[in-house]
């Protein structure tokens, strides 16, 4: 547990040191569908080898062996290149489709304690247990052909992930989101959205409410908030 506070803390730190950084360069979108967003479906598909600073911007490698050692701190039956791997595709896909990577992090934490081999008893697979249906859906815009791949598997979460925050707060920037935008696009991601539109919020299943209060729960302490 020590260890893992540890680790926690250094992460939060260096990405502290670069968030202001960080904010500039992804705090506004460039127009157009994420279907359409310039380089997340041939990064996918043509990538051959993890390369830390292959796609990354500064701010990103800056980071990254922060995030890198907190990830191998969460799952320390990961190889090295295996939490390079997770690591790069987090930063990468993130900053693609202006997402908060520790929002990212916080998510596959709740779904998967970063074991890329994940799957539930509902056939949830991978990182960030895309459902098998999900994965078909979304294979043309990402590139996903394997959900176990961890490369593959994050870039479809938070597509899938960006895609619910887009429908939610009417495609705002990360930095203008607020809580309840964030909530209703975790509720989304586990319930789906026809629940959440069913309910008119947060469905009242207990297994959804427990998941969107973990994460606003882990994402606040990355973010070093407390309360």
């Amino acid at each position: 547990m020590e260890e893992r506070e540890r680790t926690s803390k250094t992460a939060r730190i260096a990405y502290e040191k670069a968030v202001k950084a960080a904010r500039q360069r992804l705090g506004k979108r460039s127009s157009g569908s994420l279907a359409s967003r310039s380089g997340v479906r041939s990064a996918v598909t043509s990538r051959n080898a993890p390369i830390v600073a292959n796609g990354l911007s500064a701010t990103a490698q800056s980071v990254f062996p922060a995030y890198r050692d907190f990830i191998k701190g969460r799952n320390p039956r990961l190889t090295e290149s295996q939490a390079s791997d997770i690591t790069w595709a987090v930063l990468r896909y993130s900053e693609a489709l202006d997402t908060d990577p520790r929002l990212v992090i916080a998510l596959i934490i709740a779904e998967s304690d970063f074991n890329p081999n994940s799957t539930s008893r509902s056939g949830a697979m991978g990182l960030g247990q895309l459902m098998p249906g999900t994965a078909q859906d979304i294979a043309a815009k990402t590139g996903l052909s394997n959900p176990y791949d961890p490369v593959q598997n994050i870039a479809g979460s938070v597509w899938l992930l960006r895609s619910h925050l887009d429908k939610y707060s009417g495609g705002k920037a990360m930095n203008d989101l607020k809580w309840n935008h964030i909530s209703l696009a975790l509720a989304a991601y586990n319930a789906g959205p026809g629940a959440v539109k069913k309910y008119k919020g947060i469905p009242p299943y207990r297994e959804t409410q427990n998941y969107v209060r973990k994460i606003n729960s882990i994402y606040r302490q990355l973010c070093g908030e407390t309360g």
